[in-house]
């Protein structure tokens, strides 16, 4: 694995959001992923795209999702 990168809080948009983690995994990057700006974080953004976190896909959210 080549490295790791935090992004915390939200993306100007879903599809920044999607753009840059597919950016991330494409290069084997493990992404943390916390936070929120008003309530909206990454996390969220990448779960209306349909985006599938986890570990196996290099994507990991360090919030309880409901």
């Amino acid at each position: 694995m080549p490295g790791f990168a935090a992004i915390i809080g939200a993306a100007k948009s879903n599809e920044v959001a999607v753009k840059l983690v597919r950016e991330l995994q494409r290069r084997n990057i493990l992404c943390f992923l916390s936070g929120n700006v008003n309530g909206r974080s990454i996390i969220h953004q990448l779960m209306e795209e349909g985006v599938e976190l986890g570990y196996d896909t290099y994507t990991v959210p360090f919030v309880r999702i409901r």
